[in-house]
């Protein structure tokens, strides 16, 4: 099996698996969303409107509102042009929105921690402070550079300290566009700056 028609199954699954846990509705077409991988985790970001779908997540945004469930955590967060405030399961979330003529740029703080990034066509870029694991209070500063492939997909290293083997995270497919809508912006941050599944050695 070709490695496009690999991605191509493994968007279908987990879209499929989605729909299953949380309802989505079968209307929605795959060829529209984002399929996010990161380790043994896979989740899918619907664009239109913005919501985000896994095991044990269905977090959205929607009239103003970023809420719902990540891996369990809640979520409720007041979003407006320029801001973006509220609470999340490990801390509070107070992050400035701030929109460029080819990027939107993040800074503040996400569940407590320290976060900034920049995302524009073709690139996800900066750093991020997340928990080491779903258990206990440790955390890691985390830097992200994702760059595009010749399939059109995103890809790239989340390096980590705390970490021995940096962690790769890839968005399969992108649209350039997609990447600097607010809503879908928060949601990949979201994605980014929770705990990770790690691979058991």
């Amino acid at each position: 099996m070709g490695a496009v028609s690999f991605v191509a199954l493994i968007a279908a699954m987990a879209t499929a698996a989605a729909r299953e846990d949380v309802g989505l509705p079968r209307s929605v077409d795959v060829a529209s969303n984002l399929v996010l991988h990161r380790g043994a985790e896979t989740m899918t970001l619907v664009t239109a409107p913005p919501r985000l779908l896994g095991l044990g997540t269905d977090l959205s945004v929607e009239g103003g509102r970023l809420a719902g469930v990540l891996d369990g955590g809640r979520y409720d967060v007041t979003v407006t042009g320029d801001h973006a405030l509220g609470s999340g399961p490990r801390g509070r979330i107070d992050v400035a929105l701030r929109r460029t003529s080819d990027r939107l740029e993040l800074d503040g703080t996400w569940n407590g921690r320290a976060l900034h990034l920049a995302l524009g066509p073709g690139e996800v870029r900066g750093t991020v402070v997340r928990p080491v694991s779903t258990e206990g209070s440790g955390v890691e500063s985390c830097r992200l550079g994702l760059e595009p492939l010749r399939d059109g997909s995103l890809n790239g290293p989340v390096e980590c300290l705390g970490h021995g083997d940096p962690l790769r995270m890839s968005l399969d497919p992108v649209d350039a566009r997609v990447l600097t809508d607010t809503g879908t912006a928060l949601l990949l941050v979201a994605f980014i700056a929770s705990p990770p599944v790690l691979t058991p050695r």
